[in-house]
């Protein structure tokens, strides 16, 4: 084995001393975005009158997302939950008995204390009035079938952005 010149072996230490430092910068950084994620679990209430969708939501979300989910099988039970418990996102959907998606939305908006709430519709029946539920005063609309990991990354987008 050959030894390097003393030139060579400084700028080889010179490149690890700067790589390691960048290592260093980028690790601090996420250390810190870490430590600016909420302390407690944030909350989300989720509605629908399926409850294998409310199981869905409960045990994929909770296992991927730092939340806790709520769940209301009508939207007059979701509207007592919302005054009560006030989540940190609504995701509803649009046909249940009682009250439907778009007038707990527009009740919800009215509303004080739960007006800026974020409200995510998630229906089978949302395709083609996506611009009159924006309108109606929900942030987002997605249709049933959905994709899991989209709403996962969607929902960790909107708690991790803040």
């Amino acid at each position: 084995m050959s030894e390097k010149p003393k030139n060579e072996l400084s700028k080889a230490t010179a490149r690890s001393l700067t790589h390691g430092s960048l290592l260093i910068r980028r690790t601090l950084t996420d250390i810190k975005a870490l430590q600016q994620r909420p302390a407690r679990k944030l909350r989300i209430l989720a509605t629908d009158d399926e409850p294998s969708f409310l199981e869905l939501y409960k045990e994929y979300l909770e296992l991927h997302c730092p939340v806790t989910v709520l769940t209301a099988t009508s939207a007059e039970k979701a509207l007592r939950l919302m005054v009560a418990e006030l989540p940190d996102l609504l995701i509803t959907d649009l046909k249940k008995p009682g009250l439907s998606g778009v007038e707990l939305i527009k009740i919800l908006r009215a509303h004080e204390r739960t007006r800026s709430v974020p409200i995510w519709v998630i229906s089978a029946g949302a395709e083609g009035y996506e611009a009159f539920l924006l309108e109606a005063g929900a942030d987002m609309v997605m249709h049933k079938p959905f994709d899991l990991a989209d709403l996962v990354r969607r929902v960790n987008q909107l708690f991790l952005k803040g």
